[in-house]
């Protein structure tokens, strides 16, 4: 998967740089048939776990299970940089724009407190 990511990334940043307003249809046809056989892969590597008699409701998955559903459910979401090129690959410019401030609380002599951000 992080090959994937790396190619992937690799073909927006070209077209990007381009000016092309998206990655070619045959680029991305081809990336997104190797991201199915990717988590096809990955689910037979990782079945469900054996019932066993008696057990009543679902058993514990791996947490690798549990990726790969959720990299399947939101395939679009995963994959939406390659088809819109305002998407940025990563996060971080919007994690940025939240970052909370720091603040550090002082007594002043007269007793009071004041507030300054670090």
């Amino acid at each position: 998967m992080a090959e994937w990511l790396s190619l992937a990334h690799t073909a927006a940043t070209r077209a990007r740089d381009a000016g092309a307003e998206r990655v070619d249809p045959g680029v991305v046809a081809g990336l997104l048939g190797r991201y199915d056989q990717i988590i096809a892969k990955g689910c037979a590597a990782n079945p469900p776990p054996a019932r066993h008699p008696g057990q009543r409701g679902r058993g514990k998955q791996p947490p690798a299970a549990n990726l790969l559903g959720r990299l399947d459910a939101r395939r679009g979401a995963v994959s939406r940089f390659l088809v819109d090129l305002r998407v940025p690959f990563s996060n971080n410019q919007a994690e940025l724009r939240h970052e909370v401030a720091r603040c550090e609380w002082t007594r002043r002599r007269e007793g009071r407190l004041t507030m300054s951000v670090a």
